[in-house]
């Protein structure tokens, strides 16, 4: 292990002082409830393989709690994080847990860790996941990054990026609100993470003809450069995840397009670098 990767430096202190705090002036809330109704269909999805299984099979495993939200209320979002964080768990960030399924670090035995995932870009993350995070580290010290998956259409995915102005909804299809090229950029400057969730959320990346679907993905990775360009932070991962999280067939065409890691829908902690283009991700 790195010792001088602060993801790793446990501040307990910290997290008895600010979480405690924090925690009393919360107030219980029902679970987070996903936009996604598909995503509660697995009918795709390999059983859960066990811990055990997963470390003969691959020594670079990851026994890690990758968060899913879509709809995102503020009170239940914070006090999700801060239960975590009051257990002992530790947030990672991607680059963190790609470097384990790459074999470049560890993660010391018996150390719990989460990572935080939205997707689709619904317009709630953006006042609900900023202010907790923002609130979470001026309490605890510890800064939770948070990797948005976004849809790139805007209004017409045939305008260059460079047309789109700032209030323009990254996505729209008339039944949602959607963060706007603005949001998602002040996103990336308050250190978090925007990844790929294709142009106009192909749900069925499978069933496409083989140019529509790489156009779904590849005009998805051009247009986060320019969002990344424009709001002046350099892009250091590629990541994608599959709307709805359908993977079928899809495997070899995402390491082939260069992608660090992709995400699913699997209902999993367990991740290995054989399962890193398809990552499963737990509820909350």
């Amino acid at each position: 292990m790195n010792s001088n990767n602060q993801e790793f430096d446990i501040r307990r202190s910290l997290l008895r002082i600010g979480v405690g705090f924090a925690l009393k002036g919360v107030l219980s809330s029902p679970s987070v409830k996903t936009v996604e109704a598909a995503a509660d269909h697995l009918s795709n999805f390999d059983s859960k393989p066990t811990s055990s299984s997963l470390i003969a099979e691959d020594p670079s495993f990851l026994d890690s709690s990758f968060l899913i939200y879509h709809k995102v209320d503020y009170r239940t979002f914070k006090q999700n994080l801060l239960i975590r964080l009051n257990n002992g768990e530790q947030p990672i960030s991607p680059q963190t847990a790609l470097d384990v399924l790459d074999g470049q670090t560890t993660i010391p035995r018996g150390l719990k860790t989460f990572m935080v995932t939205c997707d689709d870009g619904l317009a709630s993350q953006y006042g609900s996941v900023l202010r907790a995070t923002q609130e979470i580290e001026r309490e605890t010290g510890w800064f939770i990054p948070v990797t948005f998956f976004i849809m790139t259409k805007f209004n017409d995915p045939r305008v260059p990026m460079s047309d789109v102005s700032e209030n323009t909804p990254t996505y729209n299809d008339g039944e949602h609100d959607y963060l706007t090229l603005g949001q998602v950029m002040t996103i990336l400057q308050e250190r978090h993470i925007l990844a790929n969730h294709t142009v106009d959320h192909a749900i069925l990346l499978s069933t496409l003809p083989e140019g529509v679907r790489n156009s779904e993905v590849e005009t998805g990775e051009d247009r986060l450069d320019v969002i990344y360009d424009r709001a002046g932070v350099k892009r250091s991962m590629k990541m994608l995840a599959y709307p709805v999280g359908s993977y079928a067939g899809q495997l070899g065409f995402v390491e082939q397009a260069g992608f660090d890691l992709a995400f699913s829908t699997e209902r999993t902690t367990f991740h290995t670098s054989n399962t890193r283009f398809h990552l499963g991700r737990v509820l909350k």
